[in-house]
């Protein structure tokens, strides 16, 4: 699925996505897909597996970002089960933020 896409969601993982779209990075102030920081989120019967990556290894709010997640995931109705897959391969870096995060970030700086 396209992480990026931004249409109504109906499926699943569309919803998913958007549960995660409430999940901000705190010292960044946007939320974890537009800012690039997800790479994989797969489902079957209920169960999803998301792989996401930080900002940098040192992330200090690492464990924040993966309890949100976590939590959001779970809120969507018909998700039984979230499983979380850290990666740092390939390294995040600016490039990977959405348009929409760009433009985000563009007027808050």
């Amino acid at each position: 699925m396209t992480i990026h896409d931004a249409t109504k969601p109906t499926t699943l993982l569309e919803q998913v996505v958007g549960a995660l779209r409430l999940v901000a990075d705190p010292e960044v102030g946007l939320n974890v897909v537009d800012l690039g920081l997800i790479y994989d989120i797969r489902e079957q019967d209920g169960a999803v597996d998301l792989t996401f990556t930080l900002t940098n290894p040192m992330c200090p709010v690492h464990e924040v970002l993966s309890a949100g997640m976590r939590r959001a995931v779970l809120g969507v109705k018909g998700v039984r089960q979230c499983l979380l897959h850290l990666s740092m391969t390939p390294a995040w870096n600016p490039s990977m933020i959405s348009p929409e995060g760009q433009r985000i970030l563009g007027s808050i700086h």
